[in-house]
């Protein structure tokens, strides 16, 4: 059977899934040192899901800013609050705000 146009096949997309794993890691070694390339690193693993058409799990996809796309880590290139049953963080490059709802304790 043909494959649907445009589609990748299945091997190709779980390299990619790892690939973007492996930069994430990578990229949260490096960060305090070196944060250039720690942002490059989440810029490439961000493309690399754009072209695979791969999903990223919630976790990775909190952890790069949705303005400018940089690599975030709580105390080292963002703030992170808690407001209102919300958490708030604050891209200190750009400046932007993210805000994410916080769980309800049962």
């Amino acid at each position: 059977m043909n494959r649907d146009r445009g589609s990748k096949p299945l091997y190709q997309i779980k390299i990619a899934k790892e690939r973007i794993n492996i930069l994430f890691c990578e990229a949260e070694k490096i960060v305090s040192r070196d944060s250039a390339l720690a942002d490059r690193y989440a810029q490439l693993a961000r493309k690399i899901g754009m072209r695979f058409n791969v999903r990223m799990p919630r976790e990775l996809r909190r952890r790069f800013c949705r303005k400018c796309f940089s690599y975030l880590k709580p105390g080292v290139t963002c703030r992170q609050r808690t407001k209102a049953g919300k958490i708030q963080i604050t891209c200190l490059k750009c400046g932007h705000i993210n805000r994410y709802p916080m769980k309800k304790q049962a």
